[in-house]
């Protein structure tokens, strides 16, 4: 009989030593699963797509935008000067000096008004021209005021000097600002100046 119960016992061990052994309860998982424990990184706001688009640069070029100030500048054919007070490329003249090359005289053109005079100062010079109005071509009820005036006197010496021009007849400050400006007066006068006597 004890032959027998060691036997039984015998087989029922070799029979549990057969099962598949039980799994672990926390089995640790595969390098594909495991879980990154370092916290997870806020986005980078300046890294954003989804600002608006930055708006094209705006043009600095000072030539591309309308000019705000009459300046002097000069012109003329081979046989006379000219001189303009306007807004540069514009044709809106406000007064132009027009002489004979060597004529030491001019005709000063001041434009849509007509007055008597026109007056003009230059420092502490001054003179006052009989003016006399004249149509305009083309431009219905529109009138010029036309003098004629000797580019010698006092007030017109100061002007290329100083480039400082006032017209008090009509009212328009009309003095040189820039380097080109006086360059160009100095181009007309120059221009205007009577010859030397032989």
């Amino acid at each position: 009989m004890r032959n027998v119960t060691v036997t039984c016992l015998a087989l029922l061990f070799a029979a549990c030593g057969a099962q598949s052994p039980v799994p672990s309860p926390n089995p640790d998982p595969s390098p594909s699963t495991k879980l990154d424990p370092s916290p997870p990184t806020k986005p980078d706001p300046s890294l954003s797509t989804n600002e608006d688009p930055l708006p094209p640069p705006v043009a600095s070029d000072a030539a591309a935008q309308p000019e705000l100030h009459r300046r002097w500048s000069t012109s003329g054919h081979s046989d006379d000067a000219q001189l303009d007070y306007a807004y540069p490329n514009s044709g809106d003249f406000a007064v132009t000096m027009v002489c004979g090359r060597g004529s030491g005289r001019a005709r000063i053109r001041t434009y849509n008004v007509y007055i008597p005079v026109i007056e003009l100062v230059s420092g502490s010079a001054e003179v006052v021209l009989p003016a006399k109005a004249t149509d305009v071509e083309d431009w219905d009820d529109t009138v010029d005021t036309l003098t004629d005036a000797d580019l010698t006197a006092p007030v017109f010496r100061n002007f290329r000097r100083t480039g400082e021009l006032n017209l008090r007849q009509p009212d328009r400050e009309a003095s040189a600002t820039t380097d080109s400006e006086r360059a160009a007066i100095e181009a007309f006068f120059t221009a205007c100046d009577p010859a030397p006597p032989r």
